[in-house]
């Protein structure tokens, strides 16, 4: 991991991101969170994701543990979505993938019901529901907000639909959902654990 660390940071701040996605998803934290600290608030590899610094590391801190770090970020970038939103009103495209990112803020700031509900606005969107292209994308950050909410059921029912699909797509795979922390939140449940012994991961 340390090559391809010092490969990728050699290669720019866009592959430094990937790089701290990376770190995320195995759930090295602390290393994801010095990646992002290291980058300047104003490099357009932030743009490239379509986020900024602070959104990006106020998640990081949160999923981290560190919470009296990520709240004033988040908040920040809290208001900062919401004011996009209100702007967004005559571009159903850019209302749908606003509603997700403000929702992915609002429950890590433990707004639960507040996020599902602007998750379900983005991912359930006339303008989502007929990209084919990237409805998948959409419906597993809402399957995520389920997740994070406490929305069990409808958690798993997106799931459920994603794997007997077989598409491998959006990240919701078996090898993602044994690793992934989004999906921490399931663990416990034995509807969760059964889809896993169902799909074996070295089967995708």
């Amino acid at each position: 991991m340390e090559g391809a660390r010092r490969v990728l940071r050699g290669r720019g701040p866009t592959a430094q991101i990937s790089l701290a996605d990376t770190y995320w998803q195995i759930r090295d934290f602390e290393k994801a969170i010095r990646l992002i600290e290291e980058l300047p608030a104003d490099s357009p590899a932030f743009g490239a994701y379509d986020r900024t610094k602070d959104q990006l590391l106020g998640l990081y801190l949160h999923y981290a543990g560190h919470e009296q770090r990520a709240r004033p970020m988040l908040e920040r970038q809290r208001d900062r979505l919401m004011a996009l939103l209100a702007d967004s009103t005559d571009s159903a495209r850019a209302f749908a993938f606003i509603s997700i990112a403000l929702a992915h803020i609002e429950l890590a700031l433990g707004n639960r019901d507040a996020a599902v509900q602007l998750a379900e606005r983005g991912a359930q969107s006339d303008a989502v529901t007929r990209d084919t292209i990237n409805r998948e994308y959409y419906r597993c950050d809402l399957a995520e907000i389920y997740a994070g909410a406490g929305r069990k059921d409808e958690a798993i029912v997106l799931i459920s639909e994603f794997l007997n699909a077989r598409s491998g797509f959006a990240g919701i795979t078996p090898v993602m959902l044994r690793l992934a922390p989004r999906w921490d939140p399931l663990r416990d449940d034995p509807r969760f654990l059964a889809l896993l012994e169902k799909y074996p991961a070295e089967l995708h």
